[in-house]
C-alpha cells in the first residue's frame, strides 16, 4: 500500500492514515524461473545521442524544486528513437542501501528514464503549467532478483505517446546488471 499521514495527526491513529493504491504480491502464476537477458550493447549501439546523469537533472529540475540527491540515480544515458539506456550509480545516502534487495531510488530513476523516451514533458510544459507526470499505474511488476553490488542499466521504451499534455504516458522499463540479466520489468 502507499499511504500518508497529514501534518500533525498521530502517527498510531490508523484512521488517519489515507490509503493512496494497492497492490498484490504473489509468485508467478506460470512457475517460470528463467528470465531473459537483454544486450546493453546492442541497445547501446541505437541509441546515439548521449546525455550525461547532470545535464538531465539540471534540464529536469529546472522548472521546479529539486528533491535532492537521493533521487539522482542516473550516471549517463544514451538516447535513441522511443527509447533509452540509462547506467545507474548509487549517490551517497544515508543509511546507505543495504537494507534494500532493491533500492526504491533506482526504480525512481527508471520512470525518470522515461522523460528520455520523447518530449512529453517538455521543460517550457512544466515552466507554463506546472504539469508534470506522475507514475499513475504500473500495470505489471516482475522482481527476478537482487542484483548484488554490480552497476544496473534502465532500459526504457515508450509505447505510446501522449497527443496532449493531458495524455497518459505507456512504457516499458527493464532493469538489467552488467552481465545483462533481467533484474526488474515494469
Amino acid at each position: 500500500q502507499l499511504v500518508s499521514l497529514p501534518d500533525g495527526v498521530d502517527e498510531n491513529d490508523s484512521d488517519a492514515w489515507s490509503v493512496h493504491a494497492s497492490g498484490e504480491v504473489r509468485p508467478s502464476s506460470s512457475g517460470e524461473t528463467k528470465t531473459e537477458s537483454m544486450d546493453v550493447e546492442a541497445v547501446r549501439s541505437r541509441c546515439q545521442q548521449v546525455l550525461s546523469g547532470a545535464e538531465f537533472y539540471e534540464d529536469m529540475w529546472a522548472a521546479r524544486d529539486d528533491t535532492g540527491p537521493s533521487f539522482r540515480w542516473i550516471r549517463t544515458i544514451w538516447r535513441g528513437a522511443g527509447e533509452a539506456l540509462g547506467e545507474t550509480v548509487s549517490p551517497q545516502l544515508p543509511g546507505g542501501i543495504d537494507a534494500y534487495r532493491l533500492h526504491p531510488g533506482v526504480i525512481e530513476a527508471s520512470i525518470q528514464l522515461l522523460r528520455c523516451c520523447g518530449g512529453f514533458e517538455p521543460r517550457d510544459m512544466v515552466a507554463t503549467t506546472g504539469s508534470v507526470y506522475v507514475p499513475f499505474r504500473i500495470a505489471s511488476l516482475r522482481y527476478h532478483g537482487a542484483p548484488g553490488r554490480r552497476a544496473l542499466w534502465c532500459h526504457a521504451q515508450m509505447r505510446e505517446l501522449p497527443e496532449s499534455a493531458r495524455a497518459g504516458v505507456v512504457g516499458d522499463l527493464r532493469l538489467v546488471d552488467d552481465s545483462g540479466q533481467v533484474v526488474l520489468e515494469m
